[in-house]
């Protein structure tokens, strides 16, 4: 619903823009308060704690960033969507190394 309401608001817009949809983000934490998110999952992890036995795609905050820049940079990437995901690691994956 987001990205319907960015083409519809920016149509008659001067200025063109990209949507950068990422999976599931994860990285490193730059305030507290993105503690609560989504690291949550992982810090249950490492704590034994169980997290949800869901299969979701992961990505991580740098690569979101990097795909902005370059969306930026690039004209061609104008008026266009972007699927951001990592290399096929999903959240599970992780748990199973972290709970080893």
């Amino acid at each position: 619903e987001a990205e319907r309401l960015v083409w519809k608001e920016t149509s008659d817009k001067s200025f063109a823009v990209s949507c950068i949809n990422p999976t599931m983000v994860f990285g490193p934490c730059f305030a507290k308060h993105h503690t609560k998110a989504s690291p949550y999952i992982f810090r249950q992890a490492l704590y034994g704690n169980p997290i949800p036995n869901m299969m979701f795609p992961i990505v991580d905050v740098r690569d979101v960033a990097r795909a902005h820049v370059e969306a930026l940079l690039h004209p061609e990437a104008r008026g266009k969507r972007f699927i951001i995901d990592a290399d096929g690691s999903n959240a599970m994956t992780v748990n199973d190394l972290l709970q080893k």
